[in-house]
């Protein structure tokens, strides 16, 4: 999937299927899950969007899913939308709070069990109960969780911190702080921006007219993300190239493009080009 079509997706996401999340936690026969939806979309079948991880790799596996009144399905599905595996919880209703049904694909089947915990820590500096929102992006070693206030609607909610932990042993490696936009489980997402082969985070920090999407970016250096000074349009990246731009689209008056480079460990304008459309 490139780059342009992955944002485009997220925003797509996390605009039509709701910023609430809704977790899971249970077993897929004998193996360890979690199950993360986004909230569901109303319709005459109720439709939602998210993954799952088993927990032994925590590597998100999407999910798309439909409710109505036979029960929820839930489609695994790979980058080209193909289903891979199914799971049905048949009479499954949106206040229940166990899921008891079944996962199959062309050659297995498992009973699948789970319950809804909500993802919740009581923070000292805020003396209140804080909610966590797992993110889409991930990286090969680490997984990621925003933390907002439960009490704000999702509407007017800002992401107060980042929070990076270790696969495998779910220990807490960093805490980042910022101020975002709450996007629900797609605030955080992952890009290697200076070709070191290790994955990087960048997060959506809000998205404004004309598609134009304003994010902050952290390199992974000696065990930790370091913080850019950029702070602007989401960057493509093209790794083939070893090229880094943005665009910035300003509806009839055209669009401005921009070519970054590295010096000193931080991302400076290279050239900049305009392009207006010609309607005579």
């Amino acid at each position: 999937m490139t780059k342009q079509l992955l944002l485009l997706t997220v925003l797509i996401m996390s605009c039509f299927y709701g910023h609430a999340q809704q977790r899971f936690v249970g077993t897929i026969g004998p193996y360890p899950i979690e199950v993360f939806l986004g909230d569901f979309h109303s319709g005459k079948s109720q439709t939602a969007d998210g993954y799952y991880v088993y927990k032994k790799y925590d590597e998100p596996i999407h999910l798309r899913g439909q409710l109505d009144s036979t029960g929820l399905i839930l489609n695994e599905v790979n980058d080209s939308f193909e289903i891979l595996a199914t799971f049905n919880f048949p009479n499954f209703k949106r206040s229940d709070t166990l899921l008891n049904g079944n996962w199959t694909n062309s050659s297995r089947r498992y009973q699948v069990d789970l319950r809804r915990e909500p993802d919740r820590y009581y923070d000292e500096a805020w003396q209140d109960s804080l909610e966590l929102h797992r993110q889409w992006g991930n990286s090969k070693h680490h997984y990621y969780k925003t933390v907002s206030d439960p009490k704000v609607p999702y509407y007017e909610r800002q992401v107060y911190e980042v929070l990076v932990f270790n696969k495998g042993n779910d220990s807490l490696l960093q805490v980042i702080s910022l101020d975002a936009h709450f996007r629900g489980m797609y605030n955080v997402l992952t890009e290697d921006i200076n070709f070191d082969g290790v994955q990087d985070l960048y997060v959506i920090l809000y998205s404004g007219m004309r598609s134009n999407v304003v994010a902050a970016y952290w390199v992974f250096e000696d065990g930790q993300y370091r913080k850019l000074e950029y702070e602007g349009l989401t960057l493509d990246v093209d790794h083939e190239r070893r090229e880094i731009s943005s665009t910035y689209f300003d509806g009839v008056n055209g669009s401005t493009h921009i070519q970054y480079k590295w010096k000193d460990g931080e991302l400076v304008k290279a050239s900049e080009s305009h392009y207006k459309p010609d309607f005579d």
